[in-house]
Protein backbone atom coordinates (compact mmCIF):
# COMPACT_ATOMS: atom_id res chain seq x y z
CA UNK A 1 0.00 0.00 0.00
CA UNK A 2 1.53 3.28 -1.12
CA UNK A 3 1.54 6.00 1.57
CA UNK A 4 1.67 9.62 0.46
CA UNK A 5 3.03 12.27 2.80
CA UNK A 6 1.06 15.52 2.71
CA UNK A 7 2.99 18.49 4.15
CA UNK A 8 6.57 18.96 5.33
CA UNK A 9 8.94 16.81 7.38
CA UNK A 10 7.86 18.29 10.75
CA UNK A 11 4.13 18.75 10.13
CA UNK A 12 2.42 16.24 7.88
CA UNK A 13 -0.56 14.00 7.26
CA UNK A 14 -0.45 10.54 5.74
CA UNK A 15 -2.75 9.39 2.94
CA UNK A 16 -3.56 6.07 1.32
CA UNK A 17 -6.25 5.24 -1.19
CA UNK A 18 -7.67 2.57 1.14
CA UNK A 19 -7.63 4.48 4.46
CA UNK A 20 -7.84 8.12 3.36
CA UNK A 21 -6.14 10.76 5.53
CA UNK A 22 -4.32 9.99 8.79
CA UNK A 23 -4.38 13.25 10.76
CA UNK A 24 -2.90 11.76 13.96
CA UNK A 25 0.49 13.46 13.49
CA UNK A 26 2.80 10.54 14.32
CA UNK A 27 6.44 11.44 15.09
CA UNK A 28 7.60 10.16 11.68
CA UNK A 29 5.82 8.75 8.62
CA UNK A 30 7.21 5.30 9.52
CA UNK A 31 6.02 5.37 13.15
CA UNK A 32 3.48 2.75 14.20
CA UNK A 33 -0.16 3.94 14.26
CA UNK A 34 -1.22 6.13 17.17
CA UNK A 35 -3.88 4.70 19.53
CA UNK A 36 -6.56 5.44 20.45
CA UNK A 37 -7.69 6.65 17.05
CA UNK A 38 -11.04 7.36 15.47
CA UNK A 39 -11.73 6.94 11.76
CA UNK A 40 -14.40 9.22 10.32
CA UNK A 41 -16.27 8.30 7.16
CA UNK A 42 -16.87 11.60 5.39
CA UNK A 43 -18.63 12.20 2.07
CA UNK A 44 -15.30 12.52 0.27
CA UNK A 45 -12.72 10.35 2.09
CA UNK A 46 -11.97 8.69 5.37
CA UNK A 47 -10.06 10.71 7.95
CA UNK A 48 -8.41 9.28 11.07
CA UNK A 49 -7.87 11.48 14.13
CA UNK A 50 -6.21 11.16 17.52
CA UNK A 51 -8.83 12.24 20.10
CA UNK A 52 -6.07 13.40 22.47
CA UNK A 53 -4.85 15.91 19.86
CA UNK A 54 -8.24 16.95 18.51
CA UNK A 55 -10.86 19.59 19.28
CA UNK A 56 -14.15 20.26 17.54
CA UNK A 57 -14.38 24.01 16.91
CA UNK A 58 -17.86 25.29 16.08
CA UNK A 59 -17.99 28.76 14.56
CA UNK A 60 -21.40 29.91 15.75
CA UNK A 61 -22.66 32.03 12.88
CA UNK A 62 -25.42 29.62 11.92
CA UNK A 63 -28.30 31.66 13.32
CA UNK A 64 -27.76 34.72 11.14
CA UNK A 65 -27.02 32.66 8.04
CA UNK A 66 -29.37 29.72 8.57
CA UNK A 67 -32.28 30.62 10.86
CA UNK A 68 -35.73 30.64 9.27
CA UNK A 69 -36.61 33.24 11.94
CA UNK A 70 -34.25 35.59 10.08
CA UNK A 71 -35.76 34.89 6.66
CA UNK A 72 -33.63 31.92 5.62
CA UNK A 73 -35.15 28.84 3.91
CA UNK A 74 -36.77 26.45 6.42
CA UNK A 75 -35.05 23.45 4.77
CA UNK A 76 -31.43 23.66 3.69
CA UNK A 77 -28.26 21.60 3.65
CA UNK A 78 -26.86 23.95 6.30
CA UNK A 79 -29.72 23.20 8.71
CA UNK A 80 -29.29 19.46 8.09
CA UNK A 81 -25.62 19.79 9.01
CA UNK A 82 -26.43 21.74 12.18
CA UNK A 83 -28.93 19.02 13.15
CA UNK A 84 -26.32 16.27 12.63
CA UNK A 85 -23.75 18.30 14.53
CA UNK A 86 -26.02 18.70 17.56
CA UNK A 87 -27.51 15.18 17.55
CA UNK A 88 -24.52 13.09 16.46
CA UNK A 89 -21.12 14.77 16.19
CA UNK A 90 -21.05 16.68 19.49
CA UNK A 91 -22.23 13.73 21.63
CA UNK A 92 -19.66 11.43 19.98
CA UNK A 93 -16.88 13.98 20.53
CA UNK A 94 -17.79 14.42 24.18
CA UNK A 95 -17.94 10.64 24.71
CA UNK A 96 -14.44 10.33 23.16
CA UNK A 97 -13.08 13.11 25.40
CA UNK A 98 -12.67 15.53 22.48
CA UNK A 99 -13.15 19.13 23.65
CA UNK A 100 -15.98 21.03 21.96
CA UNK A 101 -15.13 24.71 21.54
CA UNK A 102 -17.92 27.16 20.68
CA UNK A 103 -17.00 30.50 19.15
CA UNK A 104 -20.10 32.66 19.40
CA UNK A 105 -20.78 36.09 18.04
CA UNK A 106 -23.97 38.01 18.59
CA UNK A 107 -24.94 41.46 17.40
CA UNK A 108 -27.33 43.86 19.12
CA UNK A 109 -28.54 47.18 17.73
CA UNK A 110 -26.28 48.98 20.23
CA UNK A 111 -23.26 47.12 18.78
CA UNK A 112 -23.70 48.97 15.48
CA UNK A 113 -22.40 52.17 17.13
CA UNK A 114 -18.92 50.69 17.64
CA UNK A 115 -18.76 48.23 14.76
CA UNK A 116 -16.22 48.84 11.95
CA UNK A 117 -17.91 50.39 8.90
CA UNK A 118 -16.96 47.43 6.71
CA UNK A 119 -19.06 45.14 8.91
CA UNK A 120 -21.79 47.59 9.90
CA UNK A 121 -22.62 48.14 6.23
CA UNK A 122 -23.98 44.60 6.07
CA UNK A 123 -26.29 45.17 9.02
CA UNK A 124 -27.45 48.76 8.70
CA UNK A 125 -27.05 50.11 5.18
CA UNK A 126 -29.99 50.47 2.80
CA UNK A 127 -28.89 49.22 -0.62
CA UNK A 128 -32.23 50.14 -2.14
CA UNK A 129 -35.68 51.42 -1.21
CA UNK A 130 -36.82 47.85 -0.40
CA UNK A 131 -34.18 47.42 2.32
CA UNK A 132 -35.56 46.12 5.61
CA UNK A 133 -33.34 46.57 8.64
CA UNK A 134 -32.75 43.20 10.36
CA UNK A 135 -34.54 42.56 13.62
CA UNK A 136 -32.12 41.07 16.12
CA UNK A 137 -33.55 38.40 18.34
CA UNK A 138 -31.02 38.34 21.15
CA UNK A 139 -28.88 35.25 21.41
CA UNK A 140 -30.81 32.66 19.43
CA UNK A 141 -29.08 29.31 19.83
CA UNK A 142 -27.05 30.20 22.90
CA UNK A 143 -28.74 27.31 24.67
CA UNK A 144 -27.08 24.80 22.30
CA UNK A 145 -23.61 25.03 23.93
Amino acid sequence: MKIKIVGGKNNFWLWTKKDGFDLTHPPTPDSPPTYPRITLNTRAEKATIDPAKTALVVIDMQNYFLSPLLGRPPKSLGLEIVDKLVKQVIPVCRKAGIPVVWLGWGVKNSDLDDMPPSIARGFDFPLDKNFVKPTFLGSIGAEIG
